[in-house]
């Protein structure tokens, strides 16, 4: 069975937690509290959740992310991934039936914009899907979001200046921009050595780097921090840090891309 989904998908997707009896797999970048409290008013206690969303700071300070569905997910004993490189939207339902969509887990995504996908059952193709899920879950580029990463965000958005609002329609608008260091720069809630970091970062002259690029700071780094002996391994921890803040996107093989300059 192979059917479109040419329409709203609310009902739908409801339809299939509720008739989840042990794994629900959700693959979205962007994830709105009202959809996530739906989907915990709707499935069974022992279906578990694993979600893989695209942690980046502009997703939450623009508000199509929700710190507080992240939290939600891992406080009712969910697991969360962020998978640097994810646009796609993938749901699986107890490795049985497959949803692969245009729709994001937001209320415009399903049950107000024109989305597009297909619904199936199809042995193959979900265990094609099931497979893709759970190696993105186990790359290399993939952290495990944690709750303390999900406070370090919120209050780091709580301390930034709020963005101008320009009465637009209302779509949600996905892309892949550099956004501006200015939005952040003035983050109180940002540490000493993430700071550090990142102001050594926005000076490399592209926005794609490697670890080695650190090393004409490396003594600028150690006057810093004297009590450090470990500079190095120090910045590979804090590149973690970043990318879990949603700061910078790891692309595999050592490395990196800046999303703010």
């Amino acid at each position: 069975m192979i059917n479109i989904l040419n329409g709203a998908i609310y009902d739908e997707i409801m339809n299939l937690v509720e008739k989840s009896d042990k794994q629900i797999k959700l693959c979205a970048p962007f994830i709105k509290s009202s959809i996530v409290n739906d989907i915990y008013t709707y499935k069974k206690d022992n279906a578990e959740i694993t979600i893989i969303t695209n942690i980046r700071l502009m997703n939450f300070y623009r508000k199509v992310l929700d710190t507080s569905a992240l939290s939600k997910i891992i406080n009712s004993g969910g697991i969360v991934y962020n998978y640097p490189l994810l646009h796609a939207k993938i749901y699986l339902f107890d490795n049985k039936k497959l949803v692969i969509t245009s729709a994001n887990l937001t209320d415009s995504g399903l049950k107000r914009n024109k989305e597009y996908g297909i619904l199936t059952d199809d042995y193959d193709l979900v265990k094609i899907a099931n497979n893709d899920f759970n190696q993105m879950c186990s790359d290399e580029i993939t952290g495990r979001v944690e709750n303390k990463h999900l406070i370090d965000i919120q209050n780091i958005i709580d301390s930034c200046p709020k963005e101008i609002k320009i009465e637009l329609p209302k779509y949600e608008l996905e892309n892949d921009e550099i956004y501006s260091y200015e939005i952040i720069q003035g983050a109180t809630k940002l540490s000493e050595w993430k700071r550090n970091i990142y102001n050594i970062i926005i000076k490399f002259p592209d926005d794609h780097f490697v670890i080695n690029d650190f090393e004409d700071y490396i003594q600028m780094l150690k006057a810093l921090h004297p009590q450090n002996n470990y500079i190095r391994a120090k910045i590979r921890q804090v590149l973690q840090q970043l990318r879990d803040l949603g700061l910078i996107k790891f692309e595999g093989n050592g490395k990196y891309m800046r999303l703010f300059r």
